[in-house]
């Protein structure tokens, strides 16, 4: 059992911001296992996210779907359609989740059958909208139940500039976010593996169904493509989005020697701007050299425990050390746990806690064990024994005492009675 005794301190880094020229409106640039935020830019500014919308729409279907290999059927409503021009006539006070006549889709057909999986492929490698209907509507019951879900879901994760109106990213005038919105979004998807799968892939087989025969299908990942002038080869995954008002997006992992980042950009004046710009940010980052800070130092910390009443003197059995990137501010706390042993007494050298030191939202970064420095005497119950014998003699000899002086008074007192 460990009881933690004491927060000691906070260390907020002092980053050193990349240096990259970002044509995109918004970018975000964050590393995917600590959080940590690398660069940005209007990084809150509330943008049309298009098809990027489809990330979040993965990552609560990948939570609330347990069998993917399951076969659903699309029902017709879903498949409805209406231009934007006729939306917005309507003061978009229709379904949001109506598809448009030149979105992308993957061809999905009433009434056709689709496991799960080749779903999520529709909507992730091809931006299928229609897809992404089916999917909302199976893990859910109903979109409009889908996205009331998805909302909750995502004002829990700390989205709080975010407002989605329909799975798939079409546009919708209150359908908005965030980059750095959408990075929290894609960091969540991501840490399914699944998530990063479903983004990976550079072909798809859209398998035979009852509506429709096998077909193969190549969406534009231009990041993974060997093919693509914006291959790049330390890509996982990725999703574009566009639409005439929302312009060039982009949600992208990538990994380099076991750091992976995520990067977020919206409203890129161009898909070929657009890919430059994650390309620009994903070299400037891996490029950085790791360092390494002392954060506690075993000559300087001095720390004492208490054990049965008694102050034991330890120490750190070794310097504790945080390695980071340059880029990276994370904010860090270290806390000191003591191992509570009731009826255990310490030994010089034995292990009776731990520093640890973690960043704020729970990373493990370093653990150091915290060792007596003196053994810590078990005391003997010997004394206590000797003053219990002694009382219990006292009280004996007390007793012999006053059975003498009773007797003695009863004698002198029969005495005196006889002289009469």
């Amino acid at each position: 059992m460990y009881l933690i005794l004491m927060v000691l301190l906070f260390f907020p880094l002092a980053a050193k911001p990349l240096n990259v020229r970002v044509t995109s409106e918004a970018a975000v640039l964050i590393n995917a296992d600590n959080g940590a935020i690398l660069f940005e830019k209007n990084a809150d500014k509330q943008l049309f996210p298009a098809s990027i919308t489809k990330v979040a729409t993965l990552g609560l279907a990948l939570k609330k779907i347990v069998n993917l290999e399951r076969e659903v059927m699309c029902p017709p409503h879903l498949l409805t359609m209406m231009s934007e021009k006729q939306k917005a006539k309507r003061g978009y006070q229709i379904a949001p989740y109506l598809l448009e006549s030149d979105g992308t889709s993957y061809g999905i057909k009433k009434g056709e059958i689709l496991k799960l999986k080749h779903v999520i492929y529709g909507m992730m490698y091809c931006s299928g909208n229609d897809a992404s209907n089916l999917l909302a509507y199976h893990a859910s019951g109903s979109v409009s139940q889908f996205m009331n879900e998805l909302n909750l879901a995502l004002r829990e994760l700390g989205c709080t500039n975010t407002k989605f109106h329909n799975p798939h990213g079409l546009h919708h005038p209150e359908h908005y976010s965030t980059a750095r919105d959408m990075a929290l979004i894609a960091r969540e998807t991501f840490r399914d593996r699944r998530g990063i799968k479903f983004c990976s892939l550079t072909q798809h087989t859209r398998p035979k169904t009852n509506k429709q025969d096998e077909k193969e299908m190549r969406p534009k990942n231009v990041l993974l493509r060997e093919d693509s002038p914006y291959y790049y080869t330390k890509a996982l995954g990725m999703k574009t989005g566009y639409t005439s008002k929302a312009q060039c997006n982009l949600v992208a992992i990538a990994k380099d020697q076991g750091r992976t980042l995520i990067v977020v950009l919206m409203k890129g004046p161009s898909s070929k701007e657009r890919n430059e710009d994650a390309i620009a940010l994903f070299d400037e980052a891996f490029k950085e050299e790791k360092k390494e800070r002392v954060l506690y130092r075993a000559d300087d910390m001095i720390l004492k425990k208490q054990v049965k009443k008694k102050i034991v003197p330890c120490r750190l059995l070794r310097d504790c050390h945080y390695s980071f990137y340059p880029s990276e501010e994370v904010e860090i706390k270290g806390a000191v746990e003591w191992v509570d042993r009731d009826n255990a007494f310490s030994k010089a050298g034995e292990v009776i806690g731990y520093l640890r030191v973690s960043t704020v939202d729970g990373l493990a970064i370093d653990s150091v064990p915290i060792v007596a420095e003196k053994t810590l005497e078990k005391q003997s119950k010997w004394p206590y024994v000797k003053v219990i014998v002694a009382l219990f003699l006292f009280g004996a000899i007390l007793q012999v005492l006053r059975k003498l002086l009773k007797k003695y008074f009863q004698d002198a007192l029969s005495d005196q009675s006889q002289e009469k």
